[in-house]
């Protein structure tokens, strides 16, 4: 799997890793995790980290 999301505790913020090729299905799949994680933890702050990620995907990718 080329994303994981997490919930940092310490900051109270919801983090998605995305590694490699991510497929515009991946990319929804790592949203709609995110909004879960952040729906359990009552928070609306995130942080991508999108270093390592290859694709050139975009915000108009999740409506798709």
């Amino acid at each position: 799997m080329p994303w994981k999301t997490n919930y940092i505790e310490a900051k109270k913020y919801v983090e998605l890793t995305y590694t490699g090729i991510v497929t515009p299905e991946e990319l929804f799949m790592a949203f709609e995790n995110s909004v879960r994680l952040s729906k359990e933890h009552n928070t609306l702050l995130y942080l991508a980290d999108c270093l390592e990620m290859s694709g050139g995907h975009s915000v108009i990718d999740l409506y798709g």
